[in-house]
């Protein structure tokens, strides 16, 4: 109990200077009652984490508090997908196992982000189906196809080889990890200024979360890990991850490359919601919050997908819409191409010099090869409906823990729903990102010479995050991160034009000869002056 209160101090004491210091951050997003209410909520949070020491005691805190911060918050369904979102990235995965009877090991593993969706976003989809149908400006029918079209084929997929209850069980779990919150986000944003204030909630969470990592960097101590000692379970096979001789930071995650998945999304929303503000002090500390926290995670794959979010979002500011949608699709089939022509060898050499600081880490990103080789390898053998049992086939990948690391999102779809249903995952995401871009181009049609934030945020953020599941498998909190990158972006084009430019901040373009003009005065100006 004293390790536990020492730990509780010192994350308690963090989150209290990260909301001191990055309050006038928000300042434009939330009145000061908001933002006290919104970190109020999230230190009784982080209280009931260190304190519970039992999951079912700490999963029914967790659902008290967030019935209270939904009540104190008010707006209906978008006030309650705003806490959901707030406490759903600053809690542990702390988890409880229902258990079954008989022959039945358990019935249902719940956790924080479960437990909320089912005690928030239930009650809003009640709320939501006894409100009247507000008119779109486009509509869902496609999307939700395809988004409920891959999950019914998994399960379809697995239909003959499982026991009814652990279809029951998949059911459940995609429900409410997935179809409720992707639904219940989609209807109940239908303002510009919901949207803003839910993921302005995002927004503080990952605050938190980013503020922890970067006092874990500093004491060089995980902060969240010694809570399996004290529940009793545990969430990683590994206590400290290092490399280079640093401590990998994870914050309240159970896996730092998790940690670097939701920096991604902090410097996405950071982008949309602040960044015309970068130049006050709190706002750059913030920015500087995110990108220290996703450094010292020393994952390379969100590193490498951080540095394409910053290119796109350069590309479309300096780049008509018809011409980076061609640059966008000649870059995807040239990364096809170089596999296609074995060039990733020498792709991978240049990871291992850049990234490889030890033996370890060389073999990390030999690991990676040789999955993706063996993958594809297995595919071909049945390449539309996945290849059924293909761990038994992958037994020289185990690595020390026993376990085939699918350190690949796009190989673990296929080997469970063949290129059916990696299409099936792709087009909700394709198409999200087409409808942004010709929103784009109305606005550059109409003679308007400034383009809207939050598109060219998501835009980026979606083919960041798209690669990012390249390098990694997609577990944990990932899921419904991407899913809620289909659910803004959603809302946000439901919206009608007028709408969604109410009270936007949007990005001027400047045309591309004009740049080159003005960089050509300033160098002959430099010029004369030397």
């Amino acid at each position: 109990m004293i390790y536990a209160l020492k730990l509780l101090v010192v994350v308690f004491t963090v989150g209290c200077i990260a909301q001191y210091l990055f309050r006038n951050a928000f300042r434009d997003i939330f009145s000061p009652v908001e933002y006290k209410r919104a970190w109020t909520l999230l230190l009784l949070g982080v209280v009931a984490s260190y304190l519970c020491k039992l999951p079912v005691v700490f999963l029914v805190v967790v659902a008290v508090i967030a019935i209270y911060g939904a009540n104190a918050v008010g707006r209906g369904p978008a006030g309650k997908v705003a806490v959901f979102l707030l406490m759903v990235v600053a809690l542990p995965p702390i988890r409880l196992s229902l258990g079954g009877f008989g022959s039945i090991n358990y019935v249902l593993s719940l956790d924080p982000p479960r437990m909320l969706a089912l005690v928030l976003l239930g009650w809003a989809a009640i709320e939501l189906a006894s409100m009247k149908a507000v008119p779109r400006a486009m509509r869902f029918f496609w999307i939700d196809i395809f988004v409920v079209g891959y999950q019914v084929l998994r399960i379809a997929l697995v239909m003959p080889h499982s026991t009814f209850t652990t279809l029951a069980r998949l059911l459940v779990e995609t429900t409410l990890d997935i179809l409720l919150p992707y639904f219940v986000i989609t209807r109940s944003l239908r303002s510009l200024a919901d949207l803003r204030f839910a993921a302005g909630h995002l927004l503080v969470g990952l605050a938190f979360a980013a503020s922890v990592g970067v006092a874990e960097l500093a004491l060089q101590h995980n902060l969240y890990s010694g809570l399996q000692t004290i529940y009793d379970m545990r969430w990683q096979l590994t206590y400290v991850l290092m490399r280079g001789g640093m401590i990998r930071v994870q914050s309240d995650t159970p896996q730092p490359i998790i940690l670097a998945f939701m920096m991604l999304f902090g410097i996405g929303l950071w982008y949309w919601l602040l960044n015309a503000q970068w130049r006050r002090p709190a706002v750059a500390a913030l920015f500087a919050t995110f990108t220290l926290t996703l450094v010292a995670t020393f994952s390379r794959g969100p590193w490498l997908a951080a540095g394409l979010i910053m290119v796109a979002l350069f590309a479309m500011r300096r780049m008509s819409v018809s011409v980076f949608r061609i640059f966008l699709i000649v870059a995807v089939l040239a990364a096809v191409g170089l596999k296609l022509g074995n060039a990733d060898t020498a792709v991978m050499s240049s990871l291992s010099a850049l990234f490889g600081s030890s033996e370890t880490d060389i073999s990390s990103i030999e690991y990676r090869r040789q999955l993706l080789d063996t993958s594809l390898a297995l595919i071909k053998q049945s390449p539309w409906l996945g290849v059924p049992n293909y761990a038994a086939q992958m037994q020289a990948l185990k690595q020390g823990e026993g376990i085939i690391d699918l350190v690949n999102s796009y190989l673990a779809i296929m080997l469970d729903a063949g290129i059916i249903g990696l299409a099936l995952y792709l087009f909700p995401f394709l198409m999200v990102i087409h409808r942004l871009l010709s929103a784009l181009r109305q606005r550059e049609e109409s003679g308007i010479e400034k383009r809207s934030r939050f598109a060219m945020a998501m835009i980026a953020l979606t083919i960041g995050c798209l690669f990012a599941i390249f390098t990694a498998s997609s577990w944990g909190i990932m899921p419904l991160l991407l899913t809620l990158l289909l659910a803004f972006s959603m809302a946000w084009l439901g919206m009608s034009p007028e709408e969604r430019n109410s009270s936007e901040v949007s990005v001027e373009v400047e045309d591309p000869v004009q740049t080159a003009r003005r960089l050509a005065h300033q160098l002959s100006i430099g010029a004369r002056v030397s």
